[in-house]
């Protein structure tokens, strides 16, 4: 068997390829067809390939730095210009979407639990699974710490097949919004406020940005020490997911006190967008078949069930309750993807005043997820 062509080490390859798969979304996006589709749709889909193709590794500490430092700056950026009365506007109806995906969650657990046979650590799996889904990987790691699931090939292909679900699930959430006839169904369909999103994402990518240099390094400067902060506050709050909140509230209040000021920094949302971009060659790179296929390929039906449940669940209950379509896919991000990937799909879409109730209830989902899973494997048990 070959070695992967760009190993681990080699970092400068590494952000080379990463910056060229998200470079060919952005490419993509000038045109009606790739707006339509979505960019970070070919920047997945891209990496995906590299990685299943032994060019570039599934772990690598370059895709760590996106994920604890690209990521985070690109919040403030994002925020800077946001529209906040449109943004205290969406909580509401977000927040009911999002706890239908908590639910659909739960009830996808059930169902794998029951239908896929995993050993005598199902109740294990599926309590990692649902910290997982709900809170992310530190919740994954802190949950099999705490019911002693230490069976490496179990936790390993767990990982795996997540990674290789999520690649495919939010591809799913980006086609989702972009089917004409699917949106028609819902509240606020096409003559809606969403509806310009196609036009709007060529417009952005066909007529550029204007920046100014000194406003955006000013920015890049405020938005690192605002990170700067919400790390520090993490580590004596000991709240896993306390950063991103309070990253979040501190640029929503920079934006309300000061909007003129925030409006000057030119080229902020651009970079910011970029930045997110790179989070989804990330999660492509991240999938790899190999991987699951040698681990444990019954987790793969696992995290299959879950999701589908999930998103079947959110969509059509969603529907009856009049929600949008994509109110109820940003809340299945948040719910099942983590603030992170939530946020780079709102900017993705153009969908800033979605941002802060997406992000919001994303980190609310990384402080009760422990929870949730201990209780439902100790009662699986």
């Amino acid at each position: 068997m070959m070695g992967i062509l760009v190993t681990a080490t080699d970092s400068w390859a590494l952000w080379a390829l990463l910056l060229l798969c998200a470079a060919a979304g952005f490419w993509f996006e000038k045109t009606y067809a790739g707006a339509r589709v979505s960019g970070p749709i070919i920047t997945m889909l891209l990496a995906f390939a590299l990685s299943n193709a032994g060019v570039i590794p599934a772990q690598s500490a370059v895709y760590d730095t996106i994920w604890r430092y690209l990521l985070l700056l690109a919040i403030p950026l994002l925020l800077f210009q946001a529209n906040i009365k449109q943004i205290f506007s969406e909580s509401g109806k977000t927040l009911l979407a999002f706890l239908l995906g908590l639910l659909g969650v739960l009830i996808g657990v059930l169902l794998a639990y029951w239908l896929i046979p995993v050993g005598k650590s199902d109740w294990q799996v599926a309590a990692v699974f649902t910290a997982q889904f709900i809170g992310g990987p530190e919740n994954y790691n802190q949950v099999a710490g705490s019911l002693s699931l230490n069976n490496k090939t179990l936790l390993e292909g767990g990982k795996a097949a997540i990674h290789l679900v999520f690649v495919f699930y939010f591809i799913i959430l980006f086609l989702l919004v972009s089917i004409r006839t699917l949106r028609m169904q819902f509240k606020e369909a096409l003559t809606d406020r969403w509806g310009p999103t196609v036009v709007v994402v060529v417009d952005e990518t066909r007529k550029g940005s204007s920046i100014y240099v000194p406003t955006l390094s000013t920015g890049l400067a405020l938005s690192a020490a605002i990170c700067a902060l919400g790390v520090w506050a993490e580590s004596v709050l000991n709240w896993q997911g306390a950063a991103i909140l309070i990253i979040t509230v501190v640029s929503v209040i920079l934006a309300l006190a000061l909007p003129r000021a925030m409006a000057r920094i030119e080229g902020s949302n651009e970079f910011g967008i970029l930045l997110m971009q790179l989070l989804f060659a990330v999660v492509g790179a991240s999938a790899n078949v190999s991987v699951v296929a040698k681990s444990a390929p019954v987790l793969l039906a696992v995290a299959v069930i879950i999701v589908v449940v999930h998103l079947l669940f959110v969509i059509l209950v969603g529907r009856w309750l009049k929600l949008s379509l994509p109110e109820i896919v940003i809340a299945s991000n948040a719910a099942i993807g983590g603030p992170l990937t939530v946020a780079a799909m709102t900017s993705a879409r153009r969908w800033h005043h979605l941002v802060v109730p997406a992000v919001l209830y994303g980190t609310i989902g990384y402080a009760i997820a422990n929870y949730i899973a201990l209780w439902l494997g100790n009662w699986l048990k």
